[in-house]
């Protein structure tokens, strides 16, 4: 079973069905709710089917959503990876990872697999992917060499990745961040016993490391991570000296890491947001996610939280951290299945639905449409598919005779 809290501030849970081997996921929304996700999870991959073959199926959080990782021991400890997206799972190429032994970190847009090697003369690699690739990439060097157990990864602020695993031939523990090329052992190999769990994780500007042994007993150790100022931007398999050189001048030492009054009072007047950034509305009980920033700020209305509610309104503009965005997509599946929904106004702002965003809405009688900017490709599948029939559209006068025949 893993269990973590996404971006989006749900909990998620996976597990296996003990008399079936089927995966099964769960969500837990801000108001408790919980939903099962599985969706097409279990109809995906070689197989057509991941029955009696999934072993310890590890969830990771990242800015664009959630992503489940698990091996598949009945194929030589193949490592498959999903991606959800708000409707389904979408299947990622791992790049040939597989082992019996992985972890699975994310962080921003980013995510990493470690898998340990136990051959005797295996070789431990780290795998990549950052979003939205449809794959994992190999960083072409490996973290560990020879036999190794219970591996561990993470990923820091700045994009760094870290790894760790139990080495047989040394008898301890190895931890190392990948800089500039190469793999760089941390201040930690002091594990001197075989663990049962390894864990790694990332807290401000430390690398954290846990072990378990069979004892019970638990061993923590930190590190502070690699100063950013010596790090050049890699991608996987990028050999030393090939990513570019931090550019600009450097603050002086005494001054790293202070702020100035004035680029205090910036910050608060414009807080740094990034496209893809998720954020809740109380008000109007709903998730949103940015989709562009600089002198236009878009948003999409991702979802309603509230699956209770009788009515909704999808706003123009909504306003975020002082900001303004103007709201002109509604997510898949944003209000699907919310069957006690009667009365949707979406705002003048909209220019596209996705997919099944209201499918399933029986009770929805009543739609006003106050934008002028949907046309038949920006509607997605099934957008409106089984909502009630007798549904009354109000719109713009100019759009009312395309709108009926685009939703009914």
């Amino acid at each position: 079973m893993s269990l973590l809290r996404g971006n989006d501030e749900s909990l998620y849970v996976s597990c296996i069905v003990a008399n079936t081997g089927m995966i099964k996921i769960f969500r837990v929304d801000e108001n408790e709710k919980v939903e099962e996700i599985t969706e097409n999870i279990n109809t995906l991959g070689k197989h057509q089917s991941v029955k009696l073959a999934a072993a310890n199926p590890k969830l990771a959080a990242t800015s664009d959503g959630v992503m489940l990782v698990y091996r598949d021991y009945y194929n030589s400890d193949k490592i498959y990876a999903y991606r959800r997206t708000q409707t389904e799972w979408e299947l990622l190429d791992t790049d040939g990872a597989a082992g019996n032994s992985f972890a699975v970190y994310g962080k921003g847009k980013k995510v990493c697999i470690a898998v340990a090697d136990n051959k005797t003369d295996g070789e431990s690699y780290v795998y990549t992917n950052t979003y939205p690739q449809n794959s994992f990439k190999k960083i072409a060097k490996p973290f560990l060499k020879g036999q190794a157990t219970t591996a561990s990864a993470a990923i820091d602020a700045n994009g760094v990745v870290y790894a760790a695993a139990y080495s047989a031939k040394d008898n301890q523990m190895e931890v190392k961040g990948y800089r500039n090329g190469n793999w760089e052992r941390l201040g930690l190999n002091v594990f001197s016993r075989m663990p049962i769990g390894i864990w790694l994780s990332v807290e401000q500007k430390k690398v954290y490391a846990m072990c378990q042994y069979t004892e019970g007993e638990l061993e923590v150790k930190s590190h502070l991570i690699f100063d950013p100022d010596t790090i050049q931007p890699t991608n996987p398999g990028e050999k030393p000296g090939e990513g570019e050189k931090p550019t600009g001048p450097k603050k002086p030492a005494a001054e790293a890491g202070k702020t100035t009054q004035s680029e205090q009072k910036t910050n608060t007047a414009n807080p740094v947001v990034k496209a893809g950034t998720t954020f809740s509305d109380k008000k109007t009980q709903a998730r949103y996610k940015v989709l562009t920033v600089g002198k236009k700020k878009t948003a999409e209305y991702v979802r309603s939280l509230n699956k209770k509610r009788k009515t909704a309104q999808i706003p123009a503009t909504i306003t975020w951290k002082k900001q303004k965005y103007s709201v002109v997509s509604i997510g898949a599946g944003a209000f699907k299945k919310h069957t006690a929904l009667k009365k949707v106004t979406v705002g003048k702002n909209v220019t596209k639905i996705k997919s099944k965003a209201f499918f399933g809405c029986k009770k929805l009688t009543r739609l006003n449409l106050k934008t002028k900017k949907l046309t038949k490709k920006s509607i997605g599948k099934q957008a409106f598919a089984k909502i009630n029939k007798k549904c009354i559209i109000k719109a713009p006068q100019n759009k009312k005779k395309l709108y009926n025949n685009l939703i009914h």
